[in-house]
Parts: C-alpha cells; sequence; structure tokens
C-alpha cells in the first residue's frame, strides 16, 4: 500500500514540519512561498531529511509579499526523476505547479504534482 497526501502548509517551515512526522510515501505541497533564488538552497536541505524533494519558486502576490510556490516530495529511496522540462508549463502557471516522474506505484512510474 502506498500513502499520498495534499498539504497546504502556507509556509517552507510547516512543509519541512509536515515531511518530519507524515507516513505518507508522496506529497504534493500547494502555499511554500520560497523564492525562485532559494530553491536550489531548500532542495539541498531537504533532501537531508530522507525525502526527495522539487520545488516550485513562488509568484509576488499583489500586495508584494511571497505568493504560491509548489513542490512535489517522495521518501528517498522511491527516486524522483524529471519528467518533462520546467518549459512545458506556461509562465502564468510557474509558482503554481511542479511535476515530476515518481519511479514506483505502477509499472513505468507516474507523474506527480
Amino acid at each position: 500500500m502506498w500513502a499520498f497526501e495534499t498539504y497546504n502548509p502556507n509556509a517552507m517551515k510547516g512543509a519541512a514540519e509536515h515531511m518530519a512526522h507524515t507516513a505518507a510515501d508522496f506529497v504534493a505541497f500547494q502555499e511554500t512561498k520560497v523564492a525562485r533564488v532559494a530553491v536550489k538552497d531548500v532542495e539541498t536541505a531537504t533532501s537531508n531529511s530522507g525525502w526527495e524533494f522539487s520545488l516550485e519558486g513562488c509568484l509576488n502576490g499583489d500586495g508584494g509579499g511571497n505568493s504560491a510556490g509548489a513542490a512535489v516530495a517522495c521518501r528517498r529511496h522511491v527516486g524522483m526523476a524529471i519528467s518533462c522540462d520546467d518549459d512545458v508549463i506556461p509562465d502564468n502557471l510557474k509558482g503554481r505547479f511542479k511535476i515530476r516522474l515518481i519511479g514506483a506505484v505502477v509499472k513505468g512510474g507516474y507523474q506527480l504534482w
């Protein structure tokens, strides 16, 4: 049996806390609010927690603050790969989706987004 979750942490700190406590194998996050310039640092820091984590940087909200941001995560032993170039996501949707190929569950894997 595989466990899937979606979670809206309203910031990356909440996402990290959720990953530390969940029993799920896969999690899709919305509202991570991580700026694009910090994406690689956050992905690297998260990799030490037993998760493979892929993050899409957030957008600027109407008031100038961080808005949106999305991520997908799977347990490190499962494995995640780039399924398609991030350029397939239209510019007006960047910051709201992250797509990755997960190498489990069904033959050939599945797309988590």
